[in-house]
């Protein structure tokens, strides 16, 4: 048919065309200097990364290190890392953040000489406790197992079962490795981060397997092995 046809829209009209920005788009402030940032130690929990001791840009755009600072991502995004979204829980202290790692809705965050758990379950993450003297030098000193985190320093060898710390060359009140073979067997972290204590757990067998050195170093492969069974030591 040649005859035109004119169509009439009826509806509600809006006089401003409504505006979506990106921060409520993305849930990131545009004003955000950046997203991206270089760090030492890293954890994802609760469907968020948390990253520590942090290189990046701050509020005027030049990069600055932040080693006793964490920095969590948007839920689901898990390499954006605004500088907004900062968790600074114990700063200013004289240490840097060594390793993360979490267990339950607990962050555990290590630094050289000092522990600090943060209950990260609600909305923001509330500092719940404080350890001097449980801290660890890296994040090889860390490590997870199904029913807490262990960990290793010149003063023992620790466990974290979400509740109670306890040093698990303790049993009963009594040292079953005396301080004086711990120190011996016990190596720091060098300059070169390369030749430090290390700790690993073995799932299998529910052992955890304390290295003395990853260095090329002759008693490199000494190691003690606690057995989760029969809560006892054994050195190979």
């Amino acid at each position: 048919s040649n005859s035109a046809h004119l169509y009439k829209l009826d509806g509600e009209t809006a006089k401003e065309l409504p505006i979506i920005t990106y921060e409520a788009n993305t849930g990131v402030s545009q004003n955000s200097p950046s997203l991206t940032a270089f760090f030492k130690t890293a954890v994802v929990a609760n469907r968020r990364t948390y990253i520590g001791n942090v290189r990046m840009k701050d509020e005027t755009v030049k990069y600055r290190v932040f080693a006793d600072r964490i920095i969590k991502s948007p839920v689901n995004k898990f390499d954006i890392f605004p500088i907004e979204n900062s968790v600074d829980a114990v700063v200013n202290d004289g240490e840097s953040i060594t390793a993360l790692i979490n267990f339950g809705d607990r962050l555990l965050q290590f630094k050289e000489r000092s522990l600090y758990i943060l209950n990260i379950s609600g909305k923001y993450e509330v500092l719940e406790s404080s350890h001097v003297f449980r801290g660890a030098e890296s994040q090889n000193a860390v490590c997870k197992t199904e029913f807490g985190i262990a960990w290793i320093n010149k003063y023992g060898v620790f466990f974290y079962d979400g509740n109670n710390i306890r040093n698990l060359l303790e049993k009963k009140g009594l040292r079953v490795i005396s301080d004086t073979t711990w120190d011996g067997f016990f190596t720091s972290e060098n300059t070169a981060g390369t030749a430090g204590s290390l700790i690993a757990y073995v799932p299998t067998k529910r052992q955890l397997i304390v290295v003395s050195s990853y260095g090329a170093t002759s008693s490199s492969g000494n190691a003690y092995i606690y057995d989760f069974v029969t809560q006892s030591w054994v050195f190979a």
